[in-house]
């Protein structure tokens, strides 16, 4: 019997970059084989851009914002680089934002709607 659709994600690879803050914090929970809450939950966001302002490289849409659980694979690679696979396991009710993303600073601004 189907319960209904259930989302997952699936991000491989994800090659390490030290200099990401996002790297430190999945080898922490594979290094210290961590299933805390206080590390492995997070925020995840499905966004459907509607708009793309080519002057200012700043693209306008919805976000569907909920918690996830951030679950690495395992720690490895080769030769192209350290790669830790993992799955987000969106949790919860989701709440819908505006976002704007900046491409030149790679940053994303999320705010209630209509605010």
């Amino acid at each position: 019997m189907h319960n209904g659709y259930e989302s997952k994600v699936t991000v491989e690879p994800y090659y390490a970059n030290p200099s990401d803050a996002f790297y430190e914090k999945l080898l922490d929970i594979v290094m210290l084989e961590s299933n805390a809450e206080a590390k492995c939950l997070g925020k995840y966001a499905e966004v459907i851009f509607g708009t793309w302002d080519l002057a200012t490289g700043i693209a306008t849409g919805t976000a569907y914002v909920q918690d996830a659980w951030f679950v690495p694979q395992s720690i490895g690679g080769d030769t192209s680089g350290v790669q830790i696979p993992f799955e987000i396991n969106p949790v919860g009710a989701r709440t819908v934002m505006d976002v704007s993303y900046n491409a030149t600073t790679h940053t994303p601004t999320f705010t209630t709607p209509g605010a």
